[in-house]
């Protein structure tokens, strides 16, 4: 069963392309495919899929199918209605959304919305909008800032927290009421922290966000690099009293490089019962995602479009 589309586009001339490929309009192809599969209702687009107007009014009118998009670039909401045209959307991964006239990111997510994957870095004066009071956001994925960690303590009802470190720290340091905020999130379970650096070393950030970390988060991950200093401080300290997982880096811990402070980091979670488990960095959306793909008999849709000039 077809699960999942995905639209890969290149602009070749039709004189590049081999006698036996014919050249049709991409919006119609699209269009006869959704009509083959009705049930398909997530859709992967590439980086430059607003750049072709036919495209897009296809997805915009079909929009109300579409439960999951993964989207290799932007999303620019100006010219489909906003967020209205994906009134079902659960789940979104893109580098950025919003209204392009007043800069990206500009425009609220909607209630709807279950999963965020935004991973793309704001510019400035770029800020994320506070989401609705009644949002269902569950999972957040994206790159650390003040806006970012301002938008998190607003999310009452976010379970799983990815955070990816920027590559310079927050100047200044988060203000001392959104880390008292962040600490009394209600729902939050688990929280990784993805390195941007290749060797241990973390911005203070990651130490202020330990200190505060909610009661309810049962399990922290670090895919890339562990922190192994700061999580000596933080296991020393009441506030990790909540953990009972700790996902280490499978390729940190089998290198060998760190085997002292692997081995005295393992000592300290045997003591407080806490489970090491190690683990690989997640290639799709979020890790629970990825795991859930892997047990369905999952099949995708690949179809090339041949874009004539537009």
């Amino acid at each position: 069963m077809v699960k999942k589309i995905t639209i890969k586009a290149h602009a070749k001339r039709k004189e590049e392309l081999s006698p036996s490929v014919d050249l049709i309009r991409p919006d119609r192809s699209l269009q006869t495919i959704l009509n083959l599969v009705p049930n398909v209702n997530s859709l992967r687009l590439p980086e430059d899929w607003q750049d072709h107007p036919r495209i897009k009014r296809v997805i915009s009118r079909t929009g109300s199918r579409w439960t999951e998009l993964d989207v290799d670039g932007d999303i620019e909401l100006s010219r489909v209605g906003g967020w209205n045209y994906l009134p079902n959307l659960k789940k979104l991964r893109c580098w950025s959304y919003g209204y392009r006239e007043r800069l990206l990111h500009s425009a609220p997510i909607p209630d709807t919305l279950d999963t965020l994957d935004c991973w793309g870095p704001r510019p400035s004066g770029s800020e994320l909008p506070p989401p609705p009071t009644n949002s269902n956001l569950r999972v957040f994925r994206t790159q650390i800032s003040h806006d970012a960690l301002w938008f998190i303590t607003h999310l009452t009802k976010l379970e799983h927290l990815v955070l990816i470190e920027s590559p310079l720290p927050l100047s200044p340091s988060p203000d001392p009421s959104v880390l008292s905020q962040f600490s009394h999130l209600p729902s939050l379970k688990s929280l990784t922290y993805k390195s941007s650096h290749s060797t241990p070393y973390f911005h203070p950030t990651l130490a202020l966000l330990l200190s505060h970390l909610p009661p309810s988060v049962e399990r922290l991950e670090f895919p890339h690099v562990v922190p192994f200093d700061q999580l000596e401080t933080f296991f020393a300290s009441p506030v990790s009293s909540s953990i009972r997982t700790l996902g280490l880096s499978r390729k940190v811990v089998n290198s060998g490089v760190f085997s002292g402070q692997v081995g005295t980091l393992t000592e300290v979670s045997q003591a407080k019962g806490i489970e090491i488990d190690l683990i690989d960095e997640a290639k799709g959306v979020f890790r629970e995602f990825s795991r859930l793909l892997a047990c369905l008999p999952y099949t995708t849709l690949t179809h090339i479009f041949s874009l004539p000039d537009l």
